[in-house]
Formats: structure tokens, sequence, C-alpha cells
């Protein structure tokens, strides 16, 4: 079975039902890759970081973003959240 991937935009119309899917829908080994990821509002950054906050309550292993678009990684950076998401 293959894991399901992010769809190609999170913005305010699929946030709140990626967020309570929760990133176990989305993760292989505590990595989501968001390849996919094409269109985004700041309601993805609220996504990811309800994922993150989600782990840490259950001190689990933090999940961790590969191949942030540049487009997200620019929003992150604008919100100030970047190097709570994602490393350097």
């Amino acid at each position: 079975m293959t894991q399901p991937t992010i769809p190609e935009s999170i913005t305010h119309v699929n946030a709140r039902e990626l967020a309570a899917r929760g990133s176990a829908a989305f993760a292989t080994d505590g990595q989501i890759a968001l390849a996919s990821l094409k269109t985004c509002d700041s309601s993805a950054l609220a996504v990811f970081l309800q994922w993150r906050r989600a782990q840490a309550a259950t001190n689990t292993k933090p999940v961790e973003f590969l191949a942030v678009p540049h487009n997200v990684r620019q929003l992150a950076r604008l919100y100030g959240v970047e190097s709570l998401l994602f490393a350097a």
C-alpha cells in the first residue's frame, strides 16, 4: 500500500479536514514530502504547526517536512515560522 501524498493545494478550503486527519495520514517514518504542494495559503502553515503540536503532545518524534517548495518556505518566512517548521 502506498502512502497518500499531500494534495496539490492546501488552503482555507481543505485545511480543517487535513488538520483533523493528522500527520500520520501523510507521514512515512515521521517524514512528509511536500513536493506535490503547488498552492497554499497561511492555512497550510497552520496545519503543519498543528501536526507538530500534536506530535509534541504525544512525545513522539516530530514530523519532518521534506522537499519543501520555495513558495511554501517563503510564506513560512513571511509569517516568522520557518524555523519552527523547516530545518535550514
